[in-house]
């Protein structure tokens, strides 16, 4: 049960990043980046590493091992 937590954490950051990233990239390449657009891409960000952050603090807080 806590690898699983831990990978579901890394897969919500992996993910976040990744199209974060490409939505970067695209709206760089095409030239519609725009101020609008990298609060967008900020907010994912901090709003889903955030959620990672969030789940990996509950399980460091609930599912210690016993002394």
């Amino acid at each position: 049960m806590r690898i699983a937590i831990l990978v579901y954490a890394l897969f919500i950051v992996i993910a976040s990043t990744i199209s974060s990233g490409t939505l970067f990239i695209v709206s760089l390449i095409h030239g519609e980046l725009t101020w609008k657009n990298l609060a967008g891409i900020a907010f994912v960000l901090v709003l889903s590493y955030g959620f990672a952050g969030i789940i990996l603090w509950i399980r460091s807080r609930f599912l210690r091992k016993p002394a």
